[in-house]
């Protein structure tokens, strides 16, 4: 497969299912675009990160350790995510 295609799939594909997620369980179109857009993309883009530079062709069970790293970004962004929007933290605090 293409190495282009491969990084494309790698985000896209955890992207749409944060997306979807936020649109099954959000309960107004604004709290799907909100929590669904920039959580679809910051698990996309943390996961293909983590998925290229340390998941390695020798790993076994690639599949099961995707589904739980996927699992964990998603939880850590969707956290990031609410703290921020709640005024918890700041992009001060951050930096």
């Amino acid at each position: 497969m293409n190495k282009t295609l491969k990084i494309f799939l790698t985000f896209t594909i955890p992207a749409i299912i944060v997306f979807l997620f936020w649109a099954i369980t959000g309960s107004d179109f604004f709290v799907m675009i909100g929590m669904g857009i920039p959580s679809g993309i910051g698990t996309g883009i943390l996961f293909s990160m983590i998925d290229y530079y340390f998941i390695d062709k020798r790993t076994k069970n690639k599949l099961l350790m995707r589904f739980f790293i996927f699992l964990g970004v998603f939880v850590l962004v969707t956290i990031m995510h609410l703290l921020l929007e709640d005024g918890e933290i700041s992009f001060e605090s951050l930096f």
